[in-house]
């Protein structure tokens, strides 16, 4: 078999070759039938030659002719080859890529999974159809507890998410909002976001986020921030909070007390408002240099002119807070009267064992006085009676209107048990709505007469800002010498028994009995 090439450079030699023998083929007899015998070997003879000479440069003319064929078939063979190679390296790389591809977007839908499934909340994909196409996240399993929502309608959730469907048809019309839904057992906040394919909505995608972990920490927030104002109320020096423009932004009762002014009158003057006229200038600059990081506190004198013109002296303590960015947020100017320092040491020793509010002893002193009860009563061979009561709702009291309010509840409550009592009893607040009363010689039949006396006290309500407010008094008691054997030991039993009447919604009880006395 002959190749491609070699067949082309032999298929010139044999069409000459067939050409020729076809030729003299068909001349031989008209030359016989012409020339004589002796002429005729040499008229073959020439024309052999001349055939010969002919096909010679017809050869050599085709020889050339398909030496060039044959090298353009090889460069357009060698071209077609690498043409080729070229796509066959091009899909090999394309298909490389893919893989690749195909393995990125394997790991971001992986990564993705795994952080909807880490977070706080549920993501929810419904169709437009309102079906639910997919779910996930740690919340989910506390949205909809038992069986997969995959699947399931919009309508079908209403049972337990009542504005599933509402909110659904708000997003499917284009809406993109946010919305706060409260549950059965819990409160969730979603975001409804409308998946668009291009401008028509295909899907609605929810993302809820499980708010009880964040109402809790906001809970602790306000508690924290209730324990700071109560500090700051109840401390015994004059205190404000200045702003950057120098006015008053709060201020306690003993500053209130100090410039004659209460809290409202104050919220609308400037510190500079209050200064003598002599030092005004001065302590605006004191201020400003504050502001402005030049000195990181002051320490020094300052006068006030009280509502009536007097001229009050103190020693001030001013210092700035700042936010992170170092921007200066208020001016904390806390003031001690430098009119009467003995004084101030008196209400200083006065306040270290009485509480601010009500002025009733407080748990340092009512220790102190218990002890000295507990032993006069064994000298006696008497029984002392220790009552533990809480005023349980004050916090909601004070939520709801204030913590002025609560504190006039305290202030009145103080006052109608106080009025009741004798001068070998010891009333004393112990807590923020908790107080003590220690009852003597009146034994366990007594004590709880007292108890009843102190429910009356209260049953009536306390007026507040025109309104009729009661306070949900429980209590516990115990008795010396049968429950206790000294006033820590009392003090705990009572309270214990206080404990038990709040877990059980009782009135009151006296401990060791766990019934009502």
């Amino acid at each position: 078999m002959f190749g491609r090439s070699g067949l082309l450079t032999r298929a010139p030699f044999l069409f000459v070759a067939v050409a020729f023998v076809i030729a003299f083929g068909a001349a031989l007899p008209l030359v016989q039938t012409s020339l004589s015998a002796p002429t005729l070997p040499a008229v073959a003879a020439g024309g052999l030659a001349l055939a010969a000479l002919i096909v010679v440069v017809l050869v050599r003319a085709l020889t050339r002719r398909s030496h060039d064929l044959s090298g353009e078939v090889t460069g357009v063979t060698g071209l077609l080859e690498g043409e080729r190679k070229t796509l066959t390296s091009e899909r090999t790389h394309s298909d490389q890529r893919l893989r690749d591809a195909q393995e990125q977007r394997a790991l971001i839908e992986k990564r993705l999974a795994s952080l909807i499934r880490g977070i706080p909340g549920a993501v929810i994909w419904y169709e437009k159809s309102g079906v639910v196409a997919a779910a996930d996240g740690t919340a989910l399993a506390a949205l909809f507890p038992g069986e997969s929502i995959v699947g399931r309608t919009v309508q079908e959730l209403k049972a337990r998410h009542g504005n599933a469907e509402w909110n659904f048809r708000r997003a499917v019309a284009g809406e993109e909002f946010t919305a706060i839904e409260q549950l059965p057992d819990l409160r969730v906040e979603t975001r409804y976001i409308p998946l668009r394919d291009g401008t028509a909505v295909s899907g609605v995608l929810a993302i809820s986020m499980d708010l009880r972990e964040r109402d809790r920490l906001e809970h602790a927030l306000r508690e924290s921030d209730e324990r700071a104002r109560r500090i700051f109320e109840e401390m015994p020096l004059a205190a404000a909070f200045v702003g950057v423009d120098d006015r008053i932004l709060l201020a306690n009762r003993p500053f209130s007390e100090a410039v004659g002014l209460d809290a409202k009158q104050l919220s609308s003057l400037t510190l500079g408002a209050l200064s003598h006229p002599d030092e005004a200038e001065a302590d605006r600059a004191i201020h400003e240099r504050l502001m402005r990081g030049e000195i990181p506190a002051y320490r020094g004198a300052k006068r006030l002119i009280r509502k009536d013109g007097e001229i009050m002296a103190f020693d001030a303590t001013a210092t700035v807070l700042r936010d992170v960015g170092g921007h200066p947020l208020y001016e904390i100017l806390m003031l001690k009267d430098a009119s009467g320092r003995a004084h101030d040491e008196q209400i200083a020793t006065h306040y270290s064992r009485h509480d601010p509010t009500t002025d009733l002893p407080n748990r340092v002193a009512f220790d102190e006085q218990l002890e000295q009860s507990i032993a006069k009563m064994t000298a006696e061979k008497q029984r002392l009676g220790l009552v533990a009561f809480d005023v349980v709702n004050l916090g909601a009291i004070s939520q709801r209107l204030g913590r002025p309010a609560a504190d006039t509840i305290l202030r009145e409550l103080a006052r109608r048990v106080a009025s009741g009592l004798s001068d070998a009893d010891t009333l004393a607040r112990i807590g923020r709505a908790q107080f003590a009363l220690a009852v003597a010689r009146r034994g366990a039949a007594g004590t709880a007469e007292m108890v009843e006396k102190l429910l009356t006290a209260v049953a009536d309500g306390f007026a507040i800002d025109s309104q009729r407010i009661h306070a949900d008094l429980r209590l516990g008691f115990a008795m010396y010498p049968e429950d206790a054997e000294d006033a820590e030991q009392l003090l705990r039993r009572a309270e214990a028994a206080l404990h038990h009447a709040k877990r059980n919604d009782r009135r009151y009880i006296r401990y060791g009995d766990n019934v009502l006395v």
